[in-house]
C-alpha cells in the first residue's frame, strides 16, 4: 500500500480483503486461535520515560535512513554490475541470500 512515501488507495479494498479471507481461513477452516493480550500494568508517566522513548525514536529513525540509504547504494551497485538485468540481479540476490543462510 505504501510506496516511496505515497499511499496508493486503490490497494486498500484488497488489502482489505486479503485480511479478511486469512482471517476466515485461520479461524473457520484451520481452528486457530487468536491470541488475546491483556495489559497486566501501565508504566507510570516520567521524564526518565519520555527521554527513552525519545531517544529510541531518534536510534529508529537513524536506523532506518541507513537501511534506505543500504538499499539504495546496493541497488545502484547491482545496475551497474549487471547492467540492469533483472533476471541475472535476482538470481544473484536469491544466491546471496540462500548462503547467508
Amino acid at each position: 500500500m505504501a510506496t516511496l512515501g505515497k499511499l496508493k488507495f486503490e490497494a486498500l479494498v484488497p488489502c482489505l480483503v486479503a485480511s479478511f479471507v486469512h482471517l476466515f481461513i485461520t479461524t473457520a477452516t484451520w481452528g486457530h486461535k487468536h491470541e488475546k493480550f491483556i495489559i497486566q500494568s501501565v508504566t507510570t508517566l516520567s521524564v526518565m520515560t519520555f527521554m527513552k522513548v525519545i531517544l529510541a525514536s531518534i536510534i529508529f529513525s537513524l536506523l532506518s535512513v541507513l537501511y534506505c540509504q543500504l538499499r539504495h547504494g546496493i541497488q545502484k551497485l547491482s545496475e551497474k554490475l549487471f547492467k540492469k538485468n533483472h533476471m541475472k540481479r535476482a538470481f544473484i540476490g536469491g544466491i546471496i541470500i540462500v548462503a547467508h543462510q
